[in-house]
């Protein structure tokens, strides 16, 4: 059996089964603002850590990769490397000195996690996607996001306790990396796009997200 094969046969395996472990990345190259990470149970539909990756204000950027890179590869090994993985990070198209920034970020990143693993598949996820799939509108503030991403977890008082206290905080990096996570999933299991593919999400029947309010509802 070809290499080839062999790969196509593990990608269709892992898409085809519900993953363990769900990894949300809100990518950032550490200028202006944090890297969130989330780790979701999405079987159990829980939300089970978080963290944000801030850098120090002035850092150079290869200080600042290297940082984003240590801090990442802290946090995930090795207990959240087992098991089926599905990681989900936000991919943006941004221009100048700043969108090469971010993209050798999204590289330092990518490379921190189990990329050599047989058992880990990548997705890329737009933020209009996002919104549009958790709030139910591509303008959705992030307030709504969180709010929408409460019908997801909505089973877990813990993880309705997080968001809650993320919102409170102003902790959006984590919250955005948490619906990145969801979307990722949703979209893994919905089957509608390949896994690494970063067209916008397309579901086949209109849907106003899991955010039930309106795009001009404020959060509670």
């Amino acid at each position: 059996m070809t290499t080839t094969k062999k790969k196509q046969e593990r990608s269709t395996t892992l898409k085809l089964s519900e993953p363990d472990i769900v990894i949300g990345i809100d990518p950032s190259s550490g200028a202006k603002s944090a890297v969130g990470v989330s780790i979701i149970n999405p079987k159990a539909r829980e939300i089970l850590d978080f963290t944000e990756i801030i850098c120090p204000k002035y850092m150079p950027v290869e200080k600042r990769l290297k940082l984003i890179s240590k801090e990442l590869r802290s946090f995930l090994y090795p207990k959240y490397v087992t098991g089926k993985l599905l990681i989900a990070i936000e991919y943006t198209i941004m221009a100048g000195k700043g969108g090469e920034s971010l993209n050798r970020a999204l590289g330092a990143m990518i490379v921190s996690t189990p990329v050599d693993s047989e058992d880990a598949l990548y997705r890329n996820v737009q933020n209009t996607t996002v919104k549009k799939l958790i709030a139910g509108h591509g303008a959705a503030e992030k307030e709504q996001v969180a709010i929408g991403l409460k019908n997801f977890f909505n089973s877990s008082e813990q993880s309705l306790s997080i968001l809650n206290d993320l919102t409170k905080l102003q902790k959006f990096d984590i919250i955005d990396s948490i619906g990145i996570g969801v979307t990722g999933y949703l979209q893994h299991i919905s089957g509608d796009n390949e896994p690494g593919d970063s067209k916008v999400f397309k579901p086949k029947r209109k849907t106003v997200g899991l955010y039930k309010g309106n795009k001009n509802d404020g959060a509670e």
